[in-house]
């Protein structure tokens, strides 16, 4: 049920596309017809996508995006899953895990 509702609550974040904070002026999240998967661990929510990886805290509902300085091989990742030790395993379109 807890994922349920976690998958809800990221759907409906991710679909408002943009939005405004009164502190820190305008922050735009990822395009909700570009997630391809989600995988929930925790209190924290993970989101593949066209623009790199989501996570958002299930806690405080604060979003953290993924790719910018990472040097990740590409921003088009297709999966995200945690295994067992925590650790984030990320797959690419083009060029594999």
């Amino acid at each position: 049920m807890k994922q349920l509702l976690a998958s809800a609550l990221a759907l409906v974040l991710l679909c408002s596309g943009a939005t405004v904070s009164a502190l820190e002026g305008w922050a735009v999240h990822l395009d909700a017809s570009a997630l391809y998967g989600i995988t929930v661990t925790g209190d924290s929510l993970w989101c593949s996508s066209s623009g790199g990886v989501l996570l958002l805290d299930l806690v405080d509902s604060t979003f953290t995006h993924y790719y910018d300085g990472l040097d990740l091989p590409s921003s088009e990742v297709r999966a995200v899953t945690i295994d067992g030790e925590g650790s984030v395993w990320i797959g690419f379109e083009k060029s594999g895990i």
